[in-house]
């Protein structure tokens, strides 16, 4: 999970973006989700937000999985997405698909932001009793 951190955005998701968080680029919007679907792409949501304002905190501790977040340096959390994710512009997700299973949920997103290349990667997230937390990502 930790591989991503030297990819701006990219390593942001890896620690743990949703303007437009039913994805595609059709003219038509897809109906509102509801249910686990729907709180799936709400925890993306708020990943995108607590990026876009850099609330670094946020994810580490709101967003992430417990494990996750050890995984993402522990206490020093925020401290590693700061210096890792701190000068990333306009960045965006793109929610492209999500697999449920049980408590766990997969979902495929393309992630953009300023001067870089898209990226399509899968954030694991689990069900905890606040909602979905970010569990792992596989670019």
């Amino acid at each position: 999970m930790l591989a991503g951190v030297k990819r701006g955005l990219s390593g942001l998701l890896s620690l743990a973006v949703l303007a437009g968080c039913a994805g595609g680029d059709s003219g038509s919007d897809p109906p509102p989700a509801e249910g686990a679907p729907r709180a799936v792409t709400e925890a993306i949501d708020r990943l995108e937000r607590a990026t876009i304002r850099r609330d670094f905190a946020a994810v580490c501790d709101e967003l992430l999985t417990s494990e996750a977040r050890e995984r993402a340096g522990g206490q020093d959390c925020v401290r590693l997405l700061r210096s890792t994710g701190g000068d990333v512009r306009r960045p965006d997700i793109r929610v492209l698909s999500i697999r449920l299973d049980g408590e766990r949920a997969d979902v495929r997103v393309r992630t953009t932001a300023a001067g870089q290349a898209p990226v399509e990667e899968t954030i694991q997230l689990e069900r905890e009793e606040d909602g979905y937390r970010i569990a792992a990502l596989d670019g």
